[in-house]
């Protein structure tokens, strides 16, 4: 595996981590030491060599209190909705 195939498969286990951490990309950058504007190059990298980005994702709020916000987890990183 050459040196730019091994730093592609790092980066695109870095996004996958981040993706399921519940972290926020600020949150996860500083936890790993990683500089979000290497993070936010390498995803858009990514994204654009073919990886599949849903255009709607399904939101149940059935059960859950409104306690005035709403946060939303996307394939892209953690997002903050007000309601209020």
């Amino acid at each position: 595996m050459r040196v730019s195939e091994n730093k592609e498969q790092l980066w695109r286990s870095g996004v996958e981590s981040q993706r399921s951490s519940g972290l926020s990309v600020k949150l996860w950058c500083e936890k790993e030491k990683i500089s979000q504007s290497k993070f936010y190059e390498w995803r858009k990298r990514l994204l654009s060599e073919g990886e599949k980005v849903p255009n709607l994702i399904k939101v149940s709020m059935a059960g859950q209190e409104n306690d005035g916000g709403l946060e939303i987890l996307t394939p892209l990183g953690l997002w903050f909705v007000s309601v209020a």
